[in-house]
């Protein structure tokens, strides 16, 4: 029996993820569709039947090899944010891309709708199996967002296959539903992929007001003022390092200046740093505290 081979079960997946899987059943459809092709060779050639045995030896093996994944495609889920693109034909609008589904330890996450919404996800093979899911409650003051959740939230756990494409800039990923209705979501590397390291967590205090400093390279800069808050285990402080200047940025933070925050964040090493860079990079993971201050 012919083996697996990769690069042609990735051919075959693509040509029957774009021509069958908005059909029907995926599998069972593929399934179908060499008993059909095995009828016809048999009705057409019933006088020399044994001629087409290696031939669908070949199409059976070929079906085996449709259940099985690179485990490269596995580790792609948990090394990309995952942006929506696509409802079935449809792009999605300004509003439903921003809807944003992260895959980690066995759960996905959903982010930028009214709420936070998570739950397992579970995966065999080309099989995807998703809830069930929770959610925050908090309420949505925006009609079109809040009914873009409602559907999304019912549409995930519907899901019943997935599949990545690799082979271009940024990978795209296909959850489909035996419905046949799918979407496509488009990949940006994860902090951790960028960056090559699971990082540290850090917590920064920062003031209101920034302040003039001197930068090597750009005049009159202004800093952000910090300094490094520690908690123990329980969550409750335990120290506080001293204001100083903070030269770098965070990203993903928009500073205010009548607000005082505290921040959880993610610290990586940048590798090979330019002389008149950062040694690190820092992502704002989280708002501890914040409170607006009198001018």
């Amino acid at each position: 029996m012919w083996p697996c081979s990769s690069t042609l079960t990735t051919e075959f997946l693509s040509s029957q993820h774009s021509v069958l899987l908005y059909k029907s059943r995926e599998n069972q459809q593929l399934h179908l569709f060499i008993a059909s092709l095995g009828n016809s060779l048999l009705t057409q050639r019933k006088e020399t039947p044994m001629r087409i045995i290696p031939f669908m030896l070949a199409v059976l093996t070929l079906a085996g090899c449709a259940q099985q994944v690179p485990k490269s495609d596995i580790d792609a889920l948990g090394k990309y944010h995952w942006t929506l693109v696509n409802i079935n034909e449809r792009p999605a609008s300004t509003l439903e891309a921003r809807t944003q589904l992260d895959f980690s330890n066995g759960q996905v996450s959903v982010s930028g709708l009214c709420n936070n919404i998570a739950g397992p996800a579970t995966i065999k093979g080309s099989h995807l199996k998703i809830g069930p899911l929770r959610s925050t409650l908090k309420a949505c003051l925006d009609n079109e967002l809040s009914a873009h959740e409602h559907y999304f939230a019912n549409w995930l756990p519907n899901v019943s296959h997935w599949a990545i494409r690799l082979d271009s800039e940024s990978p795209v990923l296909t959850l489909s539903q035996d419905s046949g209705e799918y979407i496509h979501l488009r990949g940006e590397p994860t902090a951790e992929t960028r960056y090559g390291s699971q990082g540290d967590i850090i917590f920064l205090e920062i003031q209101p007001l920034v302040v003039p400093c001197n930068h090597p390279l750009i005049p009159n800069y202004q800093c952000l003022q910090v300094r490094e808050i520690s908690y123990n285990e329980q969550g409750i402080k335990t120290a506080q390092g001293p204001w100083q200047h903070f030269y770098d940025s965070i990203q993903g933070y928009q500073h205010r200046s009548d607000t005082r925050v505290i921040l959880r964040i993610k610290r990586y090493p940048i590798a090979n740093p330019p002389a008149d860079g950062s040694r690190f990079a820092y992502i704002h993971d989280l708002t501890v505290e914040q409170a607006l201050v009198s001018p």
